[in-house]
């Protein structure tokens, strides 16, 4: 049994780093991997989960304003992280130092505004296409040009 075990430890341990090595592999490549579509590619329209919050938002020598946010689900965020834009784009290391690096900033009308307020702090699902911050307007690292947002229920889109 001992000799098992001399044979199988060198083993898990070349595995362990192999693995460990490739994480961190994985990681620098994605932190270093540009976010900024190519000129002429078509803009990405994503599918978001997550709560949905109103927050008092303001700025230097101008009026505070409310605006709405999705605080990401995981998965989500990994969309989200990971999605091109067009225009600036932030790095994966500038969007994880903002203390509200889960959420998106939601740009909406009036029709998504009802749906908002009576929806305040529920999990919703939205569809759009994502910029990232470039001023100081943007109170997210991610924003949308909201085209949809419901809710789910028994897989079901639930549109009130």
């Amino acid at each position: 049994m001992r000799k098992y075990i001399i044979f199988l430890l060198p083993l898990c341990i070349v595995f362990f780093i192999y693995a460990a090595t490739q994480l961190c592999t994985h990681f620098h490549k994605l932190k270093v991997t540009s976010l900024e579509l190519p000129d002429g590619s078509p803009e990405i329209l994503v599918t978001l989960s997550g709560k949905l919050r109103l927050n008092l938002c303001s700025i230097e020598n101008d009026p505070p304003m409310y605006c709405w946010f999705l605080q990401m689900d995981g998965p989500s965020f990994k969309i989200a992280s990971t999605t091109p834009v067009w225009g600036y784009a932030l790095s994966l290391d500038d969007i994880l130092t903002m203390p509200n690096w889960f959420e998106v900033q939601l740009g909406r009308d009036k029709e998504t505004e009802h749906f908002c307020s009576r929806h305040v702090n529920q999990q919703v699902t939205v569809k759009g296409f994502l910029f990232h911050a470039h001023t100081g307007h943007h109170h997210a690292p991610f924003l949308m040009n909201l085209k949809e947002i419901y809710q789910e229920e028994d897989g079901a889109k639930v549109v009130q």
